[in-house]
Protein backbone atom coordinates (compact mmCIF):
# COMPACT_ATOMS: atom_id res chain seq x y z
CA UNK A 1 0.00 0.00 0.00
CA UNK A 2 1.23 3.48 -0.82
CA UNK A 3 2.46 5.21 2.32
CA UNK A 4 0.17 7.98 3.60
CA UNK A 5 -1.06 9.46 6.88
CA UNK A 6 -3.15 6.33 7.56
CA UNK A 7 -0.28 3.88 7.15
CA UNK A 8 2.11 6.08 9.13
CA UNK A 9 -0.38 6.17 12.04
CA UNK A 10 -0.77 2.36 12.01
CA UNK A 11 3.01 1.88 11.97
CA UNK A 12 3.68 4.32 14.82
CA UNK A 13 4.61 3.33 18.36
CA UNK A 14 1.23 4.61 19.62
CA UNK A 15 -0.71 2.30 17.31
CA UNK A 16 -2.68 -0.45 19.04
CA UNK A 17 -1.85 -2.78 16.13
CA UNK A 18 -4.24 -4.61 13.87
CA UNK A 19 -6.99 -7.04 14.74
CA UNK A 20 -7.63 -10.45 13.25
CA UNK A 21 -10.20 -11.05 10.54
CA UNK A 22 -13.00 -10.00 10.40
CA UNK A 23 -12.55 -7.55 13.27
CA UNK A 24 -10.09 -5.24 11.47
CA UNK A 25 -12.47 -4.85 8.55
CA UNK A 26 -15.34 -4.13 10.91
CA UNK A 27 -13.25 -1.52 12.70
CA UNK A 28 -12.31 0.46 9.60
CA UNK A 29 -15.36 -0.15 7.37
CA UNK A 30 -17.03 3.19 8.17
CA UNK A 31 -13.77 5.09 7.58
CA UNK A 32 -13.22 3.29 4.27
CA UNK A 33 -16.79 4.07 3.24
CA UNK A 34 -16.19 7.77 3.87
CA UNK A 35 -12.89 7.67 1.98
CA UNK A 36 -14.70 6.28 -1.06
CA UNK A 37 -17.51 8.79 -0.69
CA UNK A 38 -15.13 11.80 -0.51
CA UNK A 39 -12.00 10.72 -2.40
CA UNK A 40 -10.46 14.15 -2.93
CA UNK A 41 -10.90 15.26 0.66
CA UNK A 42 -9.70 11.91 2.03
CA UNK A 43 -6.65 11.36 -0.18
CA UNK A 44 -4.22 11.55 2.77
CA UNK A 45 -5.85 8.47 4.29
CA UNK A 46 -7.15 6.68 1.19
CA UNK A 47 -6.39 3.02 0.54
CA UNK A 48 -3.91 3.06 -2.34
CA UNK A 49 -2.79 -0.48 -3.13
CA UNK A 50 0.35 -0.72 -5.25
CA UNK A 51 2.47 -3.54 -6.59
CA UNK A 52 6.10 -4.39 -5.99
CA UNK A 53 7.19 -1.87 -8.63
CA UNK A 54 6.41 0.99 -6.24
CA UNK A 55 9.95 0.78 -4.87
CA UNK A 56 11.32 1.70 -8.29
CA UNK A 57 9.03 4.70 -8.73
CA UNK A 58 10.88 7.97 -8.31
CA UNK A 59 8.96 10.55 -10.33
CA UNK A 60 5.44 11.52 -11.37
CA UNK A 61 4.63 11.25 -15.05
CA UNK A 62 1.59 12.41 -16.96
CA UNK A 63 -0.49 9.55 -18.33
CA UNK A 64 0.00 11.04 -21.81
CA UNK A 65 3.78 10.65 -21.47
CA UNK A 66 3.47 7.06 -20.27
CA UNK A 67 1.21 6.17 -23.22
CA UNK A 68 3.59 7.87 -25.69
CA UNK A 69 6.48 5.88 -24.24
CA UNK A 70 4.54 2.62 -24.51
CA UNK A 71 3.63 3.34 -28.13
CA UNK A 72 7.22 4.28 -29.03
CA UNK A 73 8.53 1.08 -27.41
CA UNK A 74 5.93 -0.96 -29.29
CA UNK A 75 6.90 0.60 -32.62
CA UNK A 76 10.60 -0.01 -31.90
CA UNK A 77 9.88 -3.65 -31.02
CA UNK A 78 7.85 -4.24 -34.19
CA UNK A 79 10.60 -2.69 -36.32
CA UNK A 80 13.24 -4.93 -34.70
CA UNK A 81 11.09 -8.01 -35.29
CA UNK A 82 10.57 -7.06 -38.94
CA UNK A 83 14.33 -6.69 -39.42
CA UNK A 84 14.87 -10.11 -37.89
CA UNK A 85 12.46 -11.67 -40.38
CA UNK A 86 14.67 -10.38 -43.12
Amino acid sequence: MLKNDWTVAWESEESPGTLGMPLQGMLVSEAMSRVHRYPKAAQKVAFNPVGQIVGAMNEKLAVRDVIYTLVEEYVDSVERLQKMQG
